[in-house]
């Protein structure tokens, strides 16, 4: 079947490529974190940017769990207090 053109829009995206985004942008938030002694404030929370837009564009993919787990892996990882970036992705 040949869709128009506007119609390739309304496809789904693959939940790979969704999750492989996710930990992608985990990781450079991690890596970021690593490399800048503390948090600069010129430098974006790409995992929050990540997160917004698969909540807008896949909502029914990407929610608040999802929000809340990766926020919990960043709080383990910068050993902040427990729950402070999870509370704030969700």
């Amino acid at each position: 079947m040949i869709m128009r053109p506007g119609q390739a829009l309304l496809l789904p995206a693959n939940p790979v490529f969704i999750w492989s985004t996710l930990f992608c942008a985990l990781l450079l938030n991690m890596l970021l974190h690593i490399g800048l002694t503390g948090r600069s404030p010129w430098v974006p929370d790409l995992l929050a940017l990540t997160l917004v837009f698969w909540s807008i564009h896949q909502p029914l993919r990407v929610g608040v769990g999802v929000g809340f787990a990766f926020g919990l892996l960043l709080d383990v990882h910068q050993g902040a207090v427990l729950g402070q970036h999870a509370l704030a992705y969700t």
